[in-house]
């Protein structure tokens, strides 16, 4: 007969292949990832802006079992602060997390081109402010993995002794990697700065993700 061990090593070799229920939980998620990062600190002579956007979605499934569940989400976070150093003053806008509409994010498979098209909450109170952008000519691609360069990795098994447990796990997850792209359109309500005395950063994340855990009492 074979050992608990020995049974949790062949559920990865197969590639978790779904089992029956009386055999344990198995538990599967999946879905497409994307988010994208932007961070700019422009200096003029007497005025000073730095801020950064994040959003990001996620579309797909849970299946625990026989029962499956889906995800859906599309979040967003961004900050914005302007400093004139003639009048000594600062001021700034933050915005929490929030649920964006499923239309503030779109891009191609490859990321060759990114639209943002969302208007946020800030955290202080108001009306929503518009981040209107778009993201063109990416200076740098990399394939991404979660075990790069393996295709199929984050698999793992074992056996505890003491309870007679096992369990077996299978992480999935290629994806696509831009970044260094050039950004134009309306950040915070505001036209993006070309940010001539400072720094620029947007890059944009695709993968898609599966993950397979099966627990064995």
């Amino acid at each position: 007969m074979r050992s608990r061990a020995a049974l949790g090593v062949l559920i990865v070799s197969i590639g978790l292949a779904v089992l029956p229920s009386a055999w344990g939980d198995v538990r599967t998620a999946s879905g497409l990832q994307r988010e994208v990062s932007l961070y700019f600190n422009d200096n003029e002579q007497f005025i000073a802006r730095d801020g950064y956007l994040t959003i990001y979605s996620y579309t797909g499934g849970t299946t625990v079992g026989i029962s499956g569940a889906p995800r859906v989400e599309y979040r967003a976070s961004a900050w914005l602060n302007t400093c004139d150093f003639q009048q000594n003053i600062c001021s700034g806008s933050g915005f929490d997390w929030q649920t964006v509409d499923p239309t503030s994010l779109t891009m191609d498979p490859l990321g060759n081109s990114v639209e943002i098209d969302a208007c946020l909450l800030p955290t202080g109170g108001g009306g929503c402010q518009t981040f209107d952008l778009t993201l063109s000519r990416p200076s740098f691609i990399s394939p991404g993995y979660l075990c790069f360069p393996a295709l199929i990795c984050g698999a793992n098994a074992w056996h505890d002794p003491a309870t007679g447990e096992s369990h077996a796990s299978l992480s999935w997850s290629p994806g696509v990697f831009r970044s260094a792209y050039q950004v134009t359109g309306t950040f915070a309500g505001q036209p993006f700065p070309t940010v001539v005395n400072g720094f620029s950063d947007a890059s944009s994340w695709q993968r898609l993700v599966l993950d397979e855990q099966i627990h064995l009492p």
